[in-house]
């Protein structure tokens, strides 16, 4: 076999992997760092919600600590105006 032969073989196997075996690898690579992007943003979005529902849960209990005072304070006022209709009558 010639080196011109397998010169030529060679620059042919170059040639194929240039034009068809590396845009292939490119689009597969360029796919997954598509998809990891996307999950990248779905994640930080992911953690925005799951902040947003943190503090809605806190507020809540703070809401719910502020109405049961209230209601305590009405339940002693309750008690004080029916010990002094009682004592009324």
């Amino acid at each position: 076999m010639s080196i011109w032969k397998i010169i030529t073989y060679f620059f042919l196997i170059c040639l194929f992997f240039w034009s068809v075996i590396f845009p292939l690898v490119d689009k597969f690579i360029g796919r997954s760092r598509l998809k990891n992007k996307q999950w990248e943003k779905l994640n930080e979005e992911y953690r925005i919600l799951a902040e947003s529902a943190n503090q809605l849960d806190q507020d809540l209990k703070e809401g719910q600590e502020k109405v049961m005072k209230e209601l305590e304070q009405l339940n002693k006022r309750i008690a004080s105006i029916e010990k002094m209709l009682r004592e009324v009558e």
